[in-house]
């Protein structure tokens, strides 16, 4: 019965000392991320270290919208052949939950006419790329709206890509933030499982 009771304090107190996830939602619009003249920047926030880049021109910051890039058809987004990069660094994966858009917007109007504005996204130098498009009505040009949108991933990753659509539309979007949730580490775990297990073993000796 002694055994019984330490077994179970000790799953007790090695559940406990798992850390539990969190979401932690990364700004982009907030100043730290001014990325001044450069077309990277290298920033940390709760403990994670993120760096964003740019091709082919510097990153633009603005505390409305968030990054984008410099010049192309829109001066303050991500638009045309333009690409922007969001490595984790530190740790090197984190389990991403969604990316907030900005200047996404529904009904926006071109040379054509009217249209949803789209995006695509490719995750650690993939080749598949996925498509979003801004589906909510609400969501009308400036200044009606900022053309919010959540972008879900749902997955562990270690970098993506976003560039624009590249049809014949004039789609461009920015990039307000990120939200990542800490999870166990795989160590931790592994440490965890094969302790429950020895001891589980222990008491089976034991009670026969």
């Amino acid at each position: 019965m002694r055994i019984l009771k330490w077994f179970l304090l000790l799953s007790a107190l090695i559940c406990l000392s798992i850390p539990t996830a969190h979401a932690s939602f990364i700004d982009f619009r907030s100043p730290i991320f001014y990325p001044g003249t450069s077309d990277s920047i290298t920033r940390t926030v709760d403990g994670l270290t993120i760096t964003i880049e740019s091709s082919p021109r510097n990153l633009y910051w603005d505390s409305n919208d968030g990054l984008g890039i410099l010049g192309g058809d829109d001066n303050d987004e991500v638009d045309g052949a333009e690409d922007l990069t969001v490595e984790f660094v530190l740790p090197t994966s984190a389990y991403v939950d969604y990316f907030l858009i900005s200047d996404l917007f529904y009904s926006e109007t071109d040379s054509i006419g009217a249209f949803n504005e789209e995006g695509k996204w490719s995750v650690d130098n993939g080749f598949t790329w996925n498509t979003f498009q801004q589906t909510d009505p609400t969501q009308l040009p400036s200044p009606a709206s900022n053309g919010t949108y959540y972008l879900t991933i749902g997955q562990s990753i270690n970098s993506i890509l976003f560039m624009a659509d590249d049809s014949l539309r004039d789609n461009d979007y920015s990039l307000a933030g990120v939200e990542v949730s800490g999870t166990p580490e795989p160590a931790t775990m592994l440490l965890v499982s094969t302790g429950l297990l020895g001891l589980a073993g222990f008491r089976r000796k034991f009670r026969n």
